[in-house]
């Protein structure tokens, strides 16, 4: 009678462990659920399926090195920061291109803009259009950022390049190349800023930042991003505006 009993009691303690494997599982769903609750709120519009990132790339400075030309650590690591959190959010695929392709017939989307007028003529284009206060001096490089309600600068404090300040300007905005759709920019003063920009909103956007930046749709803000050892570490924010329609 005892070994007629073993298959079933294999069968009870299979479908105890399944029980249990079942409630885990469903567990963690509703704690990430609840701890992601928030940040959905921030990127929801991205979380669509129909968002393209848009990154930097750099061509006549590094011609004679490279013909193909070049992508800016800070802006990949910035990228590989975003796509890892979708994949949290449930998001498999983030596309992406870079602003110095064809990417005409792509604007007519959800956009991700990531690294500076320098470096992506997107964002360049894309802050030409809109109302904003916070904007770097021009497209040349220059690496402040102007602040035209109260007439002041933000300037990035690189004291070695393993260490030092950088400076992320953050904009979410309906998409100027189609208002239907939104756009988010994370551009550095330098690849540190745009690095740490992303992290910083990936990060915080279940901490204390959620509590600043889910009051609006559309805002503009400045982020001080500390570098130590070649990486973005804490971040703070200098700046933070509601941004309102043109």
């Amino acid at each position: 009678m005892a070994d007629q009993s073993v298959p079933g009691q294999v069968v009870i303690g299979l479908m105890t462990t399944g029980i249990g494997v079942a409630i885990g599982w469903s567990w963690r769903r509703a704690v990430d659920a609840l701890r992601l609750r928030r940040a959905r709120e921030i990127w929801r519009p991205f979380l669509t399926g129909d968002t393209l990132v848009i990154l930097a790339a750099f061509e006549e400075e590094f011609r004679d090195f490279d013909p193909s030309g070049a992508v800016g650590l800070g802006d990949a690591m910035a990228f590989a920061q975003l796509r890892s959190f979708f994949i949290t959010l449930g998001v498999p695929d983030l596309p992406s291109v870079f602003a110095n392709r064809d990417v005409g017939e792509k604007l007519r989307r959800n956009l991700i803009l990531l690294g500076g007028p320098h470096g992506n003529s997107i964002t360049a284009e894309a802050m030409s259009k809109l109302q904003l206060t916070l904007k770097f001096s021009d497209a040349n490089g220059d690496p402040v950022i102007y602040d035209s309600v109260t007439a002041g600068q933000y300037k990035p404090a690189q004291a070695t390049s393993l260490s030092g300040t950088d400076l992320g300007l953050i904009m979410r905005a309906p998409n100027p190349f189609s208002p239907e759709h939104q756009m988010l920019l994370i551009a550095g003063s330098y690849g540190f800023g745009t690095w740490g920009g992303a992290r910083f909103l990936v990060e915080d956007s279940r901490k204390r930042w959620r509590a600043a930046a889910i009051r609006h749709a559309h805002f503009e803000c400045v982020v001080e991003v500390n570098v130590t050892h070649r990486t973005p570490q804490s971040s703070r924010v200098l700046v933070y505006r509601e941004l309102f329609a043109a």
